[in-house]
């Protein structure tokens, strides 16, 4: 029977251990065996701990490990130690100090990897025995909090994945591993995706070649925007003081979305080129995606290669006997800014729309206004997970004649949620928001009649992020609101508007196991 053994921990919480200087592969009774993996992207981290026997100092366990690389194993005093990571330069927090029991003779990985800016560590143990004669060894470790649980496919090269593939590891919850798959040694693709959703893809690894008899655990970090995650495969040699190699696979992807927030009924869309997420697509890709609404509504997000650059976004009326292009998105000479009437809205823009998508990094593209001047910006969103739940709202309600002051505060059951009022056309920062039954109220500076109800008795989830887009039309004529809200889904989210007032909708962006988005 194969057996194996795993010290894992929670992202966010250290997992850790080590202690002392020796020689490695010491089967002394006081003895074990330490490597340490740097999947920081900072260079020069060190590992210290200290041996929680009675008289211990902290000792250095490794220094120097450069970025993506592994340290040799060394030789370090078993029992209960207390280690810390940090990088030389300091521009990642070091981890928390805990206690973990290191037994003597056995062979350690410790991977440090960053959330945000403070660095997480994690622990694999290097233990496992060699599978029969053809076949190789995974697993999949999910320190990453942000992704929740992940499906693994580990599938012949070129496969499509979709509901008719079953994934060779299921429900991989964060801060786990799977159960060890025997596979027969070969060349495949890694694709991960949220759990149950096949469509939802979180990374792609192509040809990855499984040895025969290797030994190899996947792991699975965050990223920046919180859906998406780094892979590295950490393979075991316990028999070199190298130990295995380390290959690392940042995910080469970022993720945008279409909201569009109209007074009218409008048709917008956008084209952007990019780099190509797989090596068969051809360079450039083009990525298009569209959107019709009427109020406000969402697409969900969609995979897009980092690198990628928006270059052009487009409205349609169906009064219109052409496209109308988007204020503040810089266009090509010989494209519609050629035309005289269209050149009001061609000028380029502060909003920086041509700036390269980042790996990792999510977008919300939010296309708004009305005939008379429809707008965009590229927002990046943040979906890692919170300790409750999360909320910003989005400010593109246009104020006519003579109503000036137009900006917005948001309350909580009286609680004012942003430290400064959020100005028209503005993003504010995230706000903490409690989970259960909530009583969203807006404060429109503007109206003589300001506090506009927005939503009452939202259940806000647990893990929730939400987006409050504020639209619609205010002007000095009318202080009446028309309001409405996404049940679930930003894909499926509805708003109602009104000419005499604004329309509120509350999106959902991030995916919960219990609710789609």
């Amino acid at each position: 029977m194969k057996s194996r053994v795993y010290v894992g921990l929670l992202a966010l919480v250290a997992l850790i251990f080590a202690a002392a200087c020796g020689h490695k592969n010491n089967s002394a009774a006081t003895i074990a065996n330490v490597r340490v993996v740097n999947l920081t992207k900072v260079a020069s981290l060190t590992l210290t701990g200290t041996n929680t026997a009675a008289g211990s100092v902290p000792v250095t366990i490794a220094s120097g490990v450069a970025a993506n690389a592994a340290s040799s194993y060394i030789a370090v005093t078993s029992g209960t130690t207390n280690v810390v990571a940090n990088v030389a330069d300091g521009t990642l927090t070091a981890s928390n100090s805990s206690g973990i029991g290191l037994t003597a003779g056995n062979f350690y990985t410790v991977i440090a990897y960053q959330r945000n800016d403070i660095i997480n560590l994690f622990s694999i143990q290097d233990t496992q025995t060699a599978p029969a004669s053809g076949f190789a060894l995974l697993n999949v470790a999910n320190p990453a909090p942000d992704a929740g649980p992940l499906d693994v496919y580990v599938v012949t090269a070129g496969t499509v994945v979709d509901s008719t593939v079953t994934p060779t590891f299921q429900n991989v919850p964060s801060g786990s591993f799977s159960l060890t798959q025997s596979i027969a040694q070969n060349s495949y693709d890694i694709v991960v995706t949220a759990f149950n959703r096949p469509a939802d893809v979180r990374l792609r690894i192509p040809a990855v070649a499984l040895a025969d008899q290797e030994i190899a655990t996947l792991l699975l970090t965050n990223t920046p925007g919180g859906a998406l995650v780094d892979g590295a495969i950490i393979k075991q040699d316990i028999t070199t003081s190298a130990g295995g190699a380390i290959d690392t696979h940042p995910n080469p992807a970022a993720r945008l979305r279409l909201i569009g927030a109209f007074s009218q009924l409008f048709s917008t869309g956008y084209t952007a080129t990019g780099p190509g997420l797989l090596p068969t697509d051809k360079d450039p890709v083009t990525y298009q995606d569209s959107l019709i609404s009427n109020g406000i509504g969402a697409n969900g997000y969609k995979l897009v290669s980092a690198g990628t650059t928006i270059q052009s976004v487009n409205f349609s009326l169906s009064t219109a006997s052409t496209p109308i292009q988007a204020t503040g998105v810089s266009m090509p000479s010989g494209s519609a800014c050629s035309d005289p009437a269209m050149a009001m809205h061609c000028f380029a823009t502060p909003l920086a729309l041509s700036t390269p998508l980042v790996a990792g990094n999510e977008y919300t593209l939010l296309v708004y206004g009305d005939t008379n001047a429809p707008s965009a910006q590229l927002i990046t969103d943040n979906n890692q997970a919170p300790t409750q739940a999360r909320i910003r709202l989005i400010n593109v309600v246009p104020f006519s004649g003579n109503l000036t002051f137009d900006v917005i505060n948001l309350f909580n059951s009286s609680v004012q949620l942003f430290p400064q009022p959020v100005q028209y056309e503005q993003t504010s920062t995230y706000a903490g928001l409690t989970t259960g039954v909530s009583h969203l109220n807006a404060q429109v500076e503007a109206l003589t009649n300001p506090f506009q109800t927005i939503q009452d008795g939202k259940n806000i989830a647990l893990g929730g992020v939400y987006t409050l887009v504020m639209a619609g039309n205010a002007n000095s004529s009318s202080n009446t609101s028309s309001s409405s809200s996404s049940s679930s889904s930003s894909s499926s989210s509805s708003s109602s508007s009104s000419s005499s007032g604004f329309t509120s909708s509350l999106i959902l962006d991030r995916c919960l196991p219990t609710i789609q988005c």
